[in-house]
């Protein structure tokens, strides 16, 4: 199918080289219905009575959280820019992404060593020169710290400068990585840590992560008072709807890809939903894939061969469909009568109080009501 002559990508990049091309289309990125929904519960989540909150931002993996996580980080340093100016040390938003540990344990020296890092970046031009990036052991020295300083250190050097940078927000992104310790215990102590971290400083943490990050969003219930918790769910399977959001995702790309002639891929909608299970982060990861491949072979047009070729294995499929499986079952429970039974309430009338009140039947012609019939012979003394 032949591109209209209103292009929706710069006309001029039809002549650009590959890899300018590619590059163009791989930076793209779109703001859809859950994204804009998950943004605005952040927005709401993060204010002065939120100080020291912890917030949960859960989904699939190639859902979009990091994209939404971007987007986030690019506002706040937008609304702060004035701020910046006057005052070159402040930093809004410190944002790191967790690694996962090399040895079974979540290594919170180097977590807390890595969000040093970060908040010794330099976030304007316009900072002074003194501010300038400087290596991470002369970061450590100014704070007092020396290389084989304990973790403990490095925890109150953060606090310290958290507060003293007048940070609005701390972030970890793959948060799900804090998961891995050796036991049950330990994995209390990592929230435990965390919650320390917001309460000292009264900065609000968001945590982005797979449905992995459940097991820490419920351990206690003071974590519980202290946290929120936002799902980012995959889009549902709706074929029928025309104006179903991930349908319009797909026209979106396919408007943007930096091609001579549009790919028909409103009519792949099944084949794309099962190849991304309705996220539209593995979808634009596929169409990435898939793009390089085209450009590559010098072709002007995006064929189903092409995508076939670049789609996700089965059985990789199969995982992500079951890890979301699973995570929605968890995420969408409703223990509503769980709790009742644990308080101890009487749960049929809590049940019927919510069904409201019952209206009485009309009995038949002829039907006695209901009355206590005298038994024996009152004479007799019975």
């Amino acid at each position: 199918m032949g591109k209209s002559k209103n292009f929706k990508f710069p006309e001029r990049l039809l002549s650009a080289p590959i890899g300018e091309r590619f590059a163009y289309f791989e930076g793209k990125t779109i703001k859809h219905p859950i994204l804009g929904k998950c943004y605005e519960k952040i927005i709401r989540a993060v204010n002065p009575a939120n100080s020291g909150v912890i917030i949960f931002v859960i989904g699939p993996t190639g859902v979009g959280k990091t994209t939404l996580r971007l987007k986030y980080e690019q506002e706040i340093a937008a609304i702060s820019a004035n701020a910046m100016k006057e005052d070159p040390g402040h930093i809004p938003v410190i944002s790191i992404v967790a690694n996962a540990p090399e040895n079974g344990n979540f290594n919170w020296k180097e977590h807390y060593i890595r969000f040093l890092g970060e908040a010794n970046e330099p976030m304007i031009e316009q900072k002074r020169k003194s501010l300038k990036r400087r290596s991470a052991h002369e970061s450590f020295a100014e704070l007092g710290l020396k290389k084989n300083a304990v973790a403990t250190e490095f925890r109150q050097a953060l606090e310290s400068c958290i507060i003293h940078r007048r940070t609005r927000v701390c972030i970890i992104d793959e948060a799900q990585h804090i998961n891995k310790v050796s036991s049950g215990r330990r994995l209390l102590d990592q929230m435990d840590l965390i919650k320390s971290l917001a309460n000292n400083t009264g900065v609000p943490h968001i945590l982005f992560g797979t449905y992995e990050l459940l097991t820490l969003a419920g351990l206690s219930a003071q974590l519980n008072r202290r946290s929120i918790d936002i799902h980012f769910p995959r889009y549902p399977f709706n074929p029928d709807d025309k104006s179903d959001p991930f349908l319009c995702c797909i026209r979106t790309f396919q408007e943007t890809i930096p091609i001579s002639h549009t790919p028909d891929l409103i009519d792949l909608y099944d084949f794309l939903y099962a190849g991304t299970a309705g996220c539209v982060g593995l979808l634009k990861n596929w169409l990435d894939r898939a793009l390089f491949e085209c450009l590559d072979h010098g072709e002007e047009v995006l064929s189903k061969e092409m995508l076939e070729s670049t789609v996700m294995p089965p059985n990789k499929m199969i995982a992500i469909a079951e890890e979301i499986k699973r995570g929605e079952e968890r995420f969408n429970h409703d223990p509503s009568e769980e709790v009742r039974k644990v308080l101890g309430m009487d749960t049929t009338l809590v049940a019927q109080l919510n069904e409201g009140p019952t209206v009485p039947r009309r009995r038949r012609v002829g039907t006695r009501n209901p009355a206590r019939d005298l038994v024996g012979n009152r004479k007799h003394g019975f």
